[in-house]
């Protein structure tokens, strides 16, 4: 039986906070949210203050994380909207609090349970969400909508949460006797399902480009690999097309916006081609401002300038649906090299570990699923998204040497 490793009293206690934190935070907003203030409250009052500010400094993620939110909280000398701008830094308050907060407190020889407690809640809230799918037979209208497969989550956050799940199974399968894998292979076919069915496009382009990327961290790559795991993905594809209806009814929409958006032909009432006018419209925003960006507080006010000029039609918008291009356009091009930044130490530092490890795995994981899924949706504007980001990266990467876990 696994037990928490901790020095002091003190350091049990933040142990214990940590791990309740990874059970709540994907079952429940409040309960997470609470343990988060309790675990920063005893992290502040338990001192050792040089101890742990050595650790913030001398982490690279960390310093890229505390960069991020400073350039936004700069911005603010040059943001006229100064309430949507402190609207906008209280999002990215994570970034200066929870993240180099929790990279002092975990300990390299609890990962196991952190990842057990994350585990745990997933498996949870996807039994529940079989358990509704199971009972949305009885009520064909509800069969395969989002709310049948999403409890806790949105279908964005739920996809993005699940990719992380599936690979924490692949990891433990991939250690594991051919007899023991019957579980953990329908647990990550039902994961795949529900990104597939709940319709979160966004995530399930993550889901195909991560698991592309990802196989070669697990095999050799060849031209026989890449043509085996292209196989596999294609066949998911097709096989997800045919027979599951919202997914094949959201390709086809996204498709056929998309072309019509090139043609000229877009109705600006639909998804896509919504995204598509955000895009555009943004893009000549940044180009007005390249350098430093429009101010964390003023993109909705510039935007629906810039709106009335190119779309009058169009619907206006505080979040162009891409951490991107909101960063470049809030930030200009300084804020928008310090985000890249962030994903360029994690990947830095996820090179250093044992490439046999769990480490080393989800050391490029982290990266390519917040790097793929915030060109299609602004993830660290929301809490779920963040609070996943925050989890895996303080598990990952503060200073361990080249260990295998």
């Amino acid at each position: 039986m696994m037990k928490i490793n901790y020095e002091s009293l003190s350091d049990k206690y933040l142990q214990i906070l940590f791990v309740a934190f990874a059970f709540f935070f994907p079952l429940s907003v409040a309960l997470s949210n609470l343990v988060l203030v309790l675990l920063v409250l005893t992290w502040l009052l338990t001192g050792n203050y040089k101890t742990k500010f050595h650790k913030i400094l001398c982490n690279p993620v960390a310093i890229a994380s505390l960069l991020f939110f400073s350039f936004h909280l700069i911005s603010m000398f040059w943001t006229t909207n100064l309430v949507w701008g402190l609207t906008i830094l209280k999002k990215m308050q994570d970034f200066l609090i929870f993240l180099p907060v929790i990279l002092t407190i975990v300990k390299k020889e609890n990962i196991e349970i952190y990842l057990l407690s994350f585990f745990s809640a997933m498996t949870i809230n996807l039994l529940i969400t079989f358990f509704l799918y199971l009972n949305s037979f009885t009520n064909p209208l509800n069969l395969l909508s989002p709310e049948v497969l999403t409890f806790s989550l949105d279908r964005i956050n739920y996809g993005i949460f699940l990719i992380f799940y599936i690979f924490l199974i692949v990891n433990y399968v991939s250690q594991i006797n051919n007899n023991q894998k019957i579980v953990p292979i329908v647990l990550i076919a039902f994961s795949i399902f529900v990104i597939l069915a709940s319709g979160g496009r966004s995530a399930q382009i993550t889901f195909f480009i991560s698991s592309l990327v990802m196989f070669f961290l697990y095999r050799k790559f060849n031209a026989k690999n890449f043509i085996s795991i292209t196989a596999i993905l294609l066949t998911i594809f097709i096989a997800s097309f045919q027979f599951i209806e919202n997914f094949q009814t959201r390709i086809n929409q996204g498709y056929n916006e998309l072309t019509n958006y090139i043609a000229g032909k877009s109705n600006t009432n639909m998804s896509v081609s919504i995204r598509l006018k955000y895009l555009d419209n943004s893009i000549d925003l940044i180009q007005e401002n390249l350098l430093m960006g429009v101010g964390i507080g003023d993109f909705p006010d510039e935007y629906k300038k810039i709106n009335k000029i190119n779309s009058p039609e169009g619907i206006e918008t505080v979040d162009p649906h891409s951490m991107y291009i909101l960063t470049f356009a809030q930030l200009g091009i300084i804020g928008f090299l310090i985000f890249l930044y962030i994903f360029f130490v994690q990947v830095k530092s996820a090179r250093r570990f044992n490439k046999k490890g769990i480490l080393y795995n989800f050391g490029f994981l982290i990266p390519l699923v917040f790097g793929v899924g915030n060109l299609f949706n602004s993830y660290f504007l929301g809490h779920y998204a963040t609070m996943l980001f925050i989890f895996f990266t303080a598990i990952v990467y503060p200073s361990y040497k080249h260990e295998s876990i």
